[in-house]
């Protein structure tokens, strides 16, 4: 309007045309000028976020097993962003712990903050504890205090992270949920995150990844949100993106086990958590190419046209021999994985373990591996030939089925098929069980047998205040003459047996035993010594080892269903799910971790309280049982 007012005012002079074209610049100047420092100082408010917090944690549940961290965790976060000062501004700050962290307490709390939330808001969700995914919609579920278990049913009493929480959104409200617990991948924010522009998610795992009881997930990205200098961009806020970026390389390389956290969300970039200062980031020249990985081997490669990695042949171009060392020439070659890896050099195997650019052979621990798998679903003997009458104890089904494809599976991780003996039904009487241990003693013709594992599926009872395993041939009448006595397992058959690795594991009611130490804690992954972590392995694959897993502690009865649980999840965690930390290696105390939670965790739907119980007999030795993943029988 101004430009226009002076064009067309046929009254004015050129001088004074060009008084006002200097008062119009001058006054544009000192605008502008005004603008840009208002600007600045509007900026600088606003990297002040304004942040509504829900902060949920649970650690004693209705029905669900304890946990160790996460009320504590919830109660610091929340503490958190109160110590930030004026680095943000809190609206408002609710706190949910244990009994008071009930679905409908959760989800009201959730809804009111939605409906109370003003332009400019931003509300950030924390949960910590119990998550499950549902099997039918693969979408992770949210465990409250109240929840009753993981059936069908029960899962209607979970919080739905995508349709309890980021559906029912309204599509302009800015939404941050922090999540840490199992299999809480980018599955949660639904089939389409597009739909959902200013919802973020930032969980401690993936959806097929279980989070440890010891996860440092919230300990971590707390230590990144309370750094004032954590900005990497320059613009003096700290974002979610930037949260993520800062926390992950210290949580895929945990002292407790990998975990890798996953962050979904269109605005993550822009959604701030905190003013920050800017980083200072030390800029270094481009590194030169890796050498090949190379590794000293005992003794020359006897037959140098057949080398086998982690199962693939590999070709001539892809390595080059120098007498005892064998040098890899793919500088990344991802075949070589971190941890434990598998080298096949004609009969020659050997264990490699690759601590980023380097590498170390040790020869196969377990030359002789044997297992013995006993088995029993004729309990009513319908099909026993010497036609006797029932046992009394009911029929099981699938025992035999599982106990067949816990074979497969033990094939997989290193035990000759033709060494798993297999004593099923009839054939499981309590003397043929007796007499095939017998042959694993000093002077039996198993004898030199290095590693042996003991499977029982089947029935348990107490019998004059003895655990006893209920065999094909049990006789009423004459009960302990009939049946076998489990404790024999870790006392008179631990002692003679002369293999220095032995595991028992036991899916029978009433297997619960008084047992003779502490469960110990999974060892961590460490960087400050290249191969602590092998030189730990070696010892425990040295040292003479005695352990035993358990369906059940005390009088617990075991819960069977197509097979039993407790095998069940026994057959998952050496397949695989077992190896927390993914190298490869699936050392006793973390299969029995992952056997215990799982058991518990499904059985509590059921009805049935049942906590497997694992340890290591201390007393036998220090080394620890050991599964190689790769390590195929032949």
């Amino acid at each position: 309007m101004f430009w226009s007012n002076v064009s067309r005012s046929n009254s004015s002079t050129p001088s004074t045309l060009l008084v006002a074209t200097l008062f119009l610049l001058f006054s544009l100047s000192v605008f502008l000028g005004t603008s840009a420092r208002a600007g600045i100082a509007v900026g600088t408010q606003d990297r002040a976020p304004k942040i509504r917090l829900i902060s949920v944690g649970i650690s004693e549940y209705q029905n669900f097993p304890s946990l160790r961290t996460p009320a504590e965790d919830a109660k610091q976060f929340a503490a958190l962003f109160t110590s930030l000062g004026n680095r943000l501004s809190i609206t408002s700050s609710v706190l949910l712990r244990d009994q008071d962290a009930t679905r409908e307490a959760i989800l009201r709390t959730y809804h009111a903050s939605l409906q109370d939330m003003q332009e400019g808001e931003m509300l950030i969700f924390y949960f910590s504890g119990h998550s499950a995914s549902d099997a039918r919609y693969q979408r992770p579920m949210l465990a409250p205090y109240d929840v009753e278990g993981i059936d069908s049913q029960s899962l209607l009493r979970m919080i739905d992270v995508f349709a309890d929480l980021i559906a029912i959104a309204p599509p302009d409200a800015q939404i941050v949920i922090i999540a840490d617990g199992c299999n809480l991948g980018a599955s949660a924010m639904g089939p389409r995150p597009s739909d959902h522009p200013n919802v973020s998610l930032l969980s401690s795992t993936k959806d097929d990844e279980l989070a440890l009881d010891t996860s440092s997930f919230t300990r971590t990205i707390s230590s990144v949100i309370a750094n004032e200098t954590a900005d990497l961009d320059g613009d003096l806020r700290l974002s979610i993106e930037e949260l993520y970026i800062q926390a992950y390389p210290d949580l895929v390389s945990g002292d407790f086990g990998r975990q890798h956290p996953t962050l979904v969300g269109l605005a993550a970039h822009r959604q701030y958590i905190a003013s920050a200062k800017r980083t200072e980031i030390t800029r270094q020249a481009p590194s030169m190419p890796s050498q090949p990985l190379g590794v000293d081997l005992v003794t020359d490669l006897e037959d140098p046209s057949s080398v086998v990695l982690n199962g693939r042949k590999l070709s001539l171009d892809e390595f080059r021999q120098e007498g005892k060392h064998l040098v890899f020439l793919s500088s990344d070659d991802s075949s070589i994985r971190s941890g434990f890896n598998l080298l096949q050099i004609g009969a020659e195997t050997y264990q490699l373990w690759r601590s980023k650019q380097a590498l170390r052979a040790f020869r196969e621990p377990y030359k002789n591996s044997y297992a013995m798998l006993v088995a029993i679903d004729d309990y009513d003997r319908s099909e026993d030939k010497l036609h006797r009458k029932a046992t009394g104890f009911p029929k099981l089904g699938d025992m035999v089925s599982q106990s067949d494809a816990l074979a497969d599976v033990l094939v997989q991780l290193g035990f000759p098929r033709d060494h798993i003996i297999k004593l099923y039904n009839s054939e499981a009487d309590s003397n043929e069980i007796e007499e095939t241990l017998k042959t694993f003693w000093y002077g039996g013709s198993r004898a030199d047998a290095d590693r042996l594992f003991f499977y029982f599926g089947g029935h348990g009872d107490q019998l004059r205040d003895q655990s006893r395993l209920i065999t094909y041939d049990y006789d009423a009448e004459r009960p302990l003459l009939t049946t076998f006595d489990s404790e024999e397992l870790i006392t008179k058959h631990s002692r003679n047996i002369a293999a220095k690795h032995v595991l028992f594991a036991l899916d029978a009611c009433f297997s619960g035993l008084t047992l003779l130490s502490n469960p110990d804690a999974p060892a961590g992954d460490s960087d400050q010594d290249e191969f602590a972590r092998l030189a730990i392995i070696e010892r425990n694959i040295t040292e003479p080892a005695r352990a035993i897993m358990v369906a059940g502690t005390g009088n617990q009865k075991a819960l069977w269903q197509n097979g039993g649980i407790f095998t069940q999840k026994l057959i998952a965690g050496l397949s695989g799910n077992g190896d927390s930390n993914k190298d490869g290696l699936i050392e006793f105390e973390e299969v029995g971790k992952y056997v215990r939670d799982q058991v518990t965790i499904a059985a509590r739907p059921r009805g049935i309280r049942q906590d497997p119980d694992y340890r290591s007999l201390e007393s036998s030795g220090s080394g620890r049982f050991m599964f190689f993943r790769g390590g195929e029988g032949r």
